[in-house]
């Protein structure tokens, strides 16, 4: 999957990693965008970035309430969040 990197306090995901471990494999490659950037607030920008950058899936963490969580609820999106990213990412495999 692609990993995640940290400058300071600023989250990321190495996308470079995961197109060399790829290619270098012959084996899909997996994001998660949800535990890279520690925020839903940019989950969907990590993982249109991972899907631009050939990711063959995507780790997503999505729930009914997220905000009550017990475990992961600051980097889980809300379903309804969950289904347009979804569009979203189909739309841009279609194109």
């Amino acid at each position: 999957r692609g990993d995640s990197v940290f400058s300071g306090d600023r989250p990321g995901l190495d996308l470079k990693i995961m197109r060399q471990a790829k290619a270098a494999s012959g084996l899909p490659a997996l994001a998660d965008p949800s535990h890279s950037s520690k925020s839903r607030a940019l989950v969907e920008a990590f993982s249109l970035k991972a899907a631009g950058a050939g990711a063959d899936g995507l780790l997503i963490e999505a729930g009914v309430s997220p905000e009550t969580a017990l475990v992961d609820g600051a980097q889980t999106i809300a379903l309804p969040a969950f289904s347009a990213l979804a569009k979203k990412i189909s739309e841009f495999h279609r194109s």
